[in-house]
């Protein structure tokens, strides 16, 4: 989003520069200022930003293409719409309409950079819009290209930076087979070369969260002496924190290590969730006293672990081979728009006039909790439809925007006999992968 405040209409348009990650883009015709918003030629943003474009004079519209998004535009209009491959349409309010002056279209600035996932930032001073991509504008479906860093004291532990090159490069050898499956609609490739791996002299994880990298799509950290844990950093980040003391698990470029390094990037590549987030201990289930174990999968327990999960090929599939643009939004659309509760007897016979109780399970808590969220009765027909999604998708500081992981289903019948089911986050959202226009039902047998 723009920070720094927007430019005013006081300010020449003539004066003012557009930057795209550290270059100066040339600009035949100058941007324009209108009520405050910013408009810039058309033509100049798209080849930067390598978006495909379909004008249609007649209509006065302008479709615009970019990896798996696409944006359309009026001529005019107050409104955009965009949308992803397979998920809900949506309609933008922009801060001034595109607009012809001459034989030029112009566009706002900050919608469509930040449409195509880019962040816009004014600097009065300056007269200078800076543009910047999370990753490089002439991204390819399933190819990545990785930049990375490795801290001194890790580079003097391990033979110093020429020797720690190799080591690097052979292990991303390793990670690019654990992707090499027939699950996946293209094959993940996880490209690095010497000449990107670079020495640092400061802390790693400040290095993860602040390194710009523009001309590669990801950047990892190595450090072997890290202070605390380390992981995937997404947003505008796009880091891999890869903190790896050396230690029962081994060291930093032994098999376990490697591991988890692949673990990582299917966070990057699909915004995967962490199976093992949604575990609960059965000491820690006060209703039923049944734990939950997700299915066995790289995104559950990734040590020696060669399996996939259907969730995340999906998720990684649904990606396209791209950076995920809006981490949050595309894992908390993928929802059925129905959601049901059928109660049946051990013969499948439906049950009527059955409460249902909905437990909640927060990520990573391991324990359902005491007090259910949501409960109702079924119908004639032995089915209760929830009024509203119960994981809360959209949920502000969450995982993944999400509030919930999983749900313990209790059904009471009016003799206070009792079944239960879960209802994890991945199951759900799976339905809606692999059946987006179905709703999602759970059977609970009494």
């Amino acid at each position: 989003m723009v920070t720094g405040g927007s430019p005013g209409t006081a300010a020449s348009a003539h004066a003012i520069t557009v930057e795209l990650n550290g270059q100066v883009l040339p600009v035949e015709h100058p941007p324009l200022l209108k009520s405050g918003a910013t408009l810039i030629p058309l033509r100049n943003l798209l080849e930067s930003l390598n978006i495909d474009v379909q004008w249609e004079p007649a209509k006065g519209t302008v479709t615009l293409h970019r990896w798996n998004r696409t944006v359309r535009l009026g001529i005019g209009q107050n409104s955009a719409s965009l949308q992803d491959r397979g998920q809900t349409l949506r309609h933008i309010q922009l801060s001034a309409p595109a607009q012809l002056v001459g034989n030029v279209t112009y566009v706002p600035l900050r919608f469509l950079s930040e449409s195509f996932g880019a962040e816009v930032a004014w600097n009065g001073q300056e007269q200078k819009i800076r543009v910047r991509t999370k990753s490089p504008v002439d991204s390819k479906a399933w190819e990545y290209r990785i930049a990375a860093s490795v801290t001194k004291r890790t580079s003097e532990e391990f033979g110093g930076l020429a020797e720690v090159k190799q080591k690097i490069v052979k292990q991303f050898e390793a990670v690019n087979q654990k992707f090499r499956v027939e699950a996946f609609e293209g094959t993940p490739r996880f490209t690095i070369h010497p000449e990107d791996i670079y020495l640092v002299e400061g802390d790693g994880r400040q290095e993860a969260l602040t390194k710009d990298h523009p001309k590669h799509e990801f950047m990892v950290i190595y450090d072997a002496f890290p202070d605390g844990g380390g992981g995937w950093y997404g947003g505008e980040v796009q880091s891999i924190y890869h903190a790896w003391p050396t230690g029962d698990f081994g060291s930093l470029f032994d098999s376990a290590a490697t591991d988890g390094l692949v673990h990582e990037f299917a966070h990057a590549i699909g915004n995967a969730l962490d199976l093992y987030a949604l575990n609960v201990e059965a000491e820690r289930n006060p209703i039923s006293g049944k734990g939950y174990k997700p299915e066995r999968s790289i995104m559950a327990y990734p040590y020696g672990e060669t399996v996939w999960d259907d969730h995340t090929t999906a998720a990684i599939n649904k990606a396209g081979g791209y950076p995920v643009l809006e981490d949050d939004r595309f894992t908390a659309e993928q929802f059925p728009d129905r959601m049901e509760i059928a109660a049946l007897d051990r013969d499948g016979r439906p049950l009527s006039e059955a409460k249902v109780r909905l437990y909640p399970v927060a990520w990573y808590s391991g324990e359902v909790q005491k007090t259910p969220i949501r409960s109702g009765q079924t119908n004639g027909e032995g089915v209760w439809q929830l009024e509203t999604n119960p994981f809360e998708p959209f949920y502000n500081d969450s995982p993944w925007a999400i509030r919930y992981a999983n749900f313990l289903v209790e059904a009471e019948l009016a003799d206070g006999s009792k079944g239960y089911e879960w209802m994890p986050i991945n199951q759900v959202q799976l339905h809606r992968y692999r059946f987006p226009n179905e709703p999602y039902r759970l059977e609970v047998r009494i």
